[in-house]
């Protein structure tokens, strides 16, 4: 198929109408200000429309219109900018991966798959708008009831365990092996944690590459699942080595992601754990010194980059005195 008839296709098929509007009349149509608008197009991610172009439609009219009552009700701007941009970037993967799957899933490119179940699309865009606004409720009474959490004197839970979960190699065996073996790797690898670390109760904050991000309330929660994802990861046959690191302390949380010194300690940890092994900081060993699920040696005393001097903890299964004195 042609480009421009597949493309307006999609947008028939996905945005219902075709493209009608330009810029200025959708900002007469909703009364916002051309340079807000403007800013909350850019967050989303999109170029900016030149003026005198129709290409957007009743649902771009819509969204925005709902965008303006929101900050008439008095709603922030700079709020609302930054939530537009966070969505946005989430529903972007999102969307990758759906168009992803259609490809693989039906064996032909995109514009065929069109062409051929457009009469259904509208069906299946309706469910899963339904699906995505119920994952969006789950998510957001999840992170509500996170947020009253309090700890013992009453002030809000800012304690967490960080951890990161890193393939080991990964570089190099990328080097050699075709995009999409890489890509199946990376998806098993995040896959597999990703369960892991909900059973345990735990949160993935982002996957970074190859390398996992998560938090979890509890130090014992913390070491099963670090201790889990780098096990999974040596019953699966011709896969690389896992390494993580554990560090317990206050994190700062803004818009779902986590920063601060506690989080750059579990990274640095990560990198200096060997492939198959879970190395933890002095404030998790605290922790989990008298649970007898857990063996806890010391390691050499060592510099982390940009944290000084830090000393480490390896994490393995089973009690086991050790009293070696760092070096």
């Amino acid at each position: 198929m042609a480009e421009e008839p597949v493309f307006e296709l999609i947008e028939q098929t996905v945005l219902g109408e075709g493209p009608r509007y330009t810029p200025g009349q959708v900002y007469g149509r909703t009364g916002t200000a051309e340079d807000v608008a403007r800013q909350l197009w850019r967050a989303m991610g999109f170029p900016q429309i030149p003026p005198d172009e129709a290409q957007l439609t009743d649902r771009d009219v819509e969204a925005l219109a709902e965008v303006q009552a929101l900050l008439d009700a008095g709603v922030d701007l700079g709020l609302a900018i930054r939530h537009a941009r966070v969505m946005s970037q989430a529903l972007a993967t999102v969307a990758a991966a759906q168009v992803e799957t259609l490809e693989t899933g039906s064996g032909q490119d995109v514009g065929a798959v069109m062409g051929t179940f457009a009469g259904e699309t509208e069906t299946v865009l309706g469910r899963l708008d339904r699906l995505l606004g119920y994952l969006y409720r789950r998510h957001l009474a999840a992170a509500l009831e996170r947020s009253v959490l309090v700890t013992d004197d009453g002030g809000p839970r800012t304690t967490l365990v960080v951890g990161f979960a890193d393939l080991a190699g990964f570089t190099a065996t990328s080097r050699h092996i075709s995009a999409e073996e890489v890509a199946d790797l990376v998806e098993l690898f995040a896959s597999s944690a990703a369960d892991v670390v909900t059973e345990c109760g735990g949160r993935v904050i982002k996957l970074v590459g190859d390398e996992v991000l998560f938090t979890v309330d509890q130090p014992a929660a913390a070491a099963e699942a670090a201790l889990e994802v780098t096990e999974a990861a040596e019953r699966l046959e011709d896969r690389l080595p896992v390494h993580a690191g554990l560090a317990l302390g206050p994190v700062h949380q803004h818009l779902g992601d986590v920063f601060g010194a506690t989080v750059n300690r579990a990274s640095r940890l990560t990198d200096a754990a060997r492939p198959g092994t879970v190395l933890v900081d002095e404030a998790v060993r605290e922790r989990l010194d008298d649970d007898a699920r857990f063996s806890l040696r010391r390691v050499h005393v060592r510099p982390l980059k940009g944290l000084g001097v830090v000393r480490p903890y390896a994490l393995r299964r089973g009690k086991v005195t050790d009293a070696t004195p760092a070096k």
